[in-house]
């Protein structure tokens, strides 16, 4: 059982970009437990946070906890990959002699920005936020490489975001296929043909006129301000949608 103090206090200094926070993991013995259930909570937030989409897609409750869970393994997966090529990279380039588990550790605890990944729910503001999300965590993580791998700040930078462009050269080529598989793998698990990786109002539109509730608060609303720019351009959505 983790001491509930040590945890939250890593994730506090890791928020922080506090390069000190990341020494916290080498100071109790549950340090691995920390960074892997930190992990496992960035992915449930990021998974929570298109719960929406999942909504949208019509995915019945006991496939959205399948769907949940292989999210949730692949993002760990990813969280493997990139902490092995980090660690890499430090013992290659600049002759780290860390192991490989002081990198994982520091890495995972980096993903404490990811926390809030459920934030990304929201239309139009969920892509920024997200972005700003990852840029916060790749902050972190530079900061815990910099520690793990005893380097500077620079060759931990150039560790982390060349072992970054690597992973994303990896999935745009021999890893292809893998990413195709799991793209399939989830809409499988989710049983629609195509999981939708964003949320727009128009789908909230689509989906509260089908339940009937967009046609009672229009009819409701025109009537006291019919000149409201904003209530009609909602109408003028619906309208579209019904007239597909």
């Amino acid at each position: 059982m983790i001491p509930p103090e040590p945890y939250w206090s890593a994730i506090r200094e890791a928020l922080r970009l506090y390069e000190p926070g990341f020494n916290i993991l080498n100071g109790t013995e549950d340090g691995s437990q920390i960074a892997f259930i930190t992990v496992i909570l960035a992915g449930l937030a990021s998974t929570f946070g298109q719960s929406v989409v999942l909504f949208i897609n019509r995915v019945k409750p006991r496939r959205f906890l399948f769907s949940v869970s292989v999210s949730v393994l692949l993002f760990s997966i990813s969280y493997s990959v990139w902490a092995t090529v980090i660690w890499l990279l430090g013992r290659t380039l600049f002759h780290s002699e860390a192991t490989l588990l002081p990198v994982a550790r520091a890495v995972g605890l980096g993903y404490a920005p990811l926390l809030f990944s459920f934030l990304v729910f929201m239309p139009y503001l969920g892509t920024p936020t997200g972005r700003l999300l990852s840029l916060w965590s790749l902050l972190a993580i530079i900061i815990g490489s910099k520690v793990a791998l005893e380097l500077s700040l620079w060759q931990a930078l150039i560790c982390t975001v060349l072992g970054w462009v690597l992973l994303q050269g990896l999935q745009r080529t021999i890893g292809y296929p893998l990413v195709k598989l799991a793209g399939y793998l989830k809409a499988q698990v989710a049983g629609v043909p195509e999981v939708k990786q964003s949320l727009e109002l128009e789908d909230l539109l689509d989906e509260a006129s089908r339940a009937g509730l967009m046609t009672g608060l229009a009819d409701a609303t025109v009537a006291s301000t019919p000149q409201d720019p904003l209530l009609l351009t909602l109408e003028q959505r619906l309208a579209r949608k019904k007239l597909r």
